[in-house]
């Protein structure tokens, strides 16, 4: 049985990982005593979560599988140590239970804390790690409502969350999604979120529902085309106008906005005169947990001032480069 999906990052097969503690890398989060590093396993692959060894708070209900490796410190030569045996501490909030290939199973039951002791032939204690159990509240992204342009493939990335606003991890199967009428989306599942394909090939309204235990968010979709965008804006802060010498490029963000506020995937279509000045990228925003700012590069091939238009629609935008 697959426990994890942790697509969003990199897998290392056992070769991979054992050869890292061969040349004493840093891998894995470290126990108390800091004598192991600990990750979470697929079991369905048998391989390694190496970008997320460990998220320490795990909500009621999780079955999920550890291994535990010795913390790669003190030089190549250092003196080997061995576990025969595990033990909670609070089996009331987790339990453990060793395989015979030494991977470690975890049940959690009931809010709390519980550590993970690791223990050699004599029952002495070689290292632990404390695990929280907490119930899921909420999600890291609020209820709220959102405008796409219509035949977009848009992203949408969901964590959960406690109380406390801490990442909790839950595993596959726990998120649950519904969504009505002009968008489709995709779920796929992480350790601690989940995240969303949205397809909206038609102009219409729509609501996407989550919900993970009692956490619950909803997103409010308007999908519009680009008769319906009303004015374009250039990005700032972060997101202003940005002349590269090296490159003699001139980086444009722009946002465009229709009567209800930014729409993602809005992508200009660009006036341009001079033949001087070449488009070379002209991208569009599609991952809605950054902002509605569209991208584009162009190419200053002789200096001057030179104006470019961005129309979408019947909104336009002259903005003036220079070199």
């Amino acid at each position: 049985m697959g426990i994890l999906n942790l697509g969003r990052h990199l897998w290392l097969p056992i070769a991979a990982i054992a050869t890292m503690g061969a040349d004493c890398g840093p891998v894995g989060t470290s126990g108390q005593q800091e004598r192991f590093e600990f990750w979470y396993v697929d079991q369905s692959t048998n391989t390694f979560e190496t970008e997320v060894p460990l998220v320490p708070i795990v909500s009621p209900g999780v079955h999920l599988a550890l291994r535990a490796m010795q913390h790669p410190s003190g030089g190549c030569n250092r003196e080997m140590l061995t576990f025969s045996q595990v033990r909670s501490t609070n089996p009331e909030v987790a339990t453990f239970e060793l395989a015979d290939d030494q991977a470690i199973a975890m049940t959690t039951n009931a809010v709390g804390t519980a550590e993970l002791e690791l223990l050699d032939s004599a029952g002495n204690t070689v290292d632990s790690i404390a695990i929280e159990v907490a119930a899921i509240a909420a999600f890291d992204r609020p209820t709220g409502h959102v405008g796409l342009m219509a035949g977009g493939s848009y992203r949408l990335e969901l964590h959960t969350i406690d109380a406390l606003g801490r990442t909790v991890g839950g595993g596959p199967g726990r998120i649950h999604q519904t969504v009505t009428r002009a968008v489709t989306a995709k779920q796929d599942d992480s350790f601690d979120g989940a995240t969303f394909s949205l397809e909206n090939p038609a102009v219409g309204n729509s609501t996407l529902t989550v919900t993970a235990d009692t956490a619950r968010t909803t997103l409010a979709i308007r999908t519009v085309d680009a008769s319906a965008v009303t004015a374009i804006n250039l990005g700032t802060d972060s997101f202003s106008p940005r002349y590269s010498p090296t490159e003699q490029s001139e980086y444009l963000y722009t946002i465009a906005s229709t009567s209800s506020g930014p729409v993602y995937g809005a992508r200009c279509s660009w006036q341009i005169d001079d033949p001087s000045v070449q488009l070379v990228d002209n991208g569009a925003s599609y991952d809605l947990g950054t902002q509605a700012a569209s991208s584009a590069q162009f190419k200053l091939t002789e200096p001057g001032r030179f104006d470019v238009v961005c129309a979408i629609g019947t909104a336009r935008l002259t903005v003036t480069l220079q070199r």
